[in-house]
């Protein structure tokens, strides 16, 4: 899968802040796992760098921190950058990531009350 994803397009279209982060994760799927670095993250979605791609058919987990494990799906990949949404309610993921973002990026009221919107 390659698709280019044009940042102010996107930017325009997030609910959410994200922050930059460099955190040392991995990509787990049923046959695999794969080392990654995270390098910006929301309570929808989270950006990774890794070398190669995944053998399975489909990434179905970003372990973070070594200990908390957070469904996604792939929702695009170009040069070794993917694009990962997280599968959980955000309110959810945000209790999971409290201390690993900033205070204003944890903020799920908004981003429910947007996407109720929509």
């Amino acid at each position: 899968m390659k698709t280019t994803v044009h940042s102010q397009d996107v930017a325009e279209q997030r609910q959410y802040k994200r922050a930059q982060v460099v955190l040392s994760g991995c990509l787990i799927n049923e046959i695999e796992t794969l080392d990654c670095a995270v390098i910006d993250l929301s309570i929808t979605g989270a950006r990774v760098c890794l070398d190669g791609a995944p053998e399975g058919k489909e990434v179905v987990k970003l372990r973070l921190a070594r200990s908390t494990d957070l469904d996604v799906e792939v929702v695009w990949q170009e040069d070794g950058v993917w694009g990962l949404r997280f599968t959980d309610d955000p309110r959810d993921v945000a209790n999971v990531l409290d201390g690993l973002l900033p205070e204003e990026c944890l903020d799920a009221t908004s981003v429910v009350r947007n996407l109720k919107e929509v």
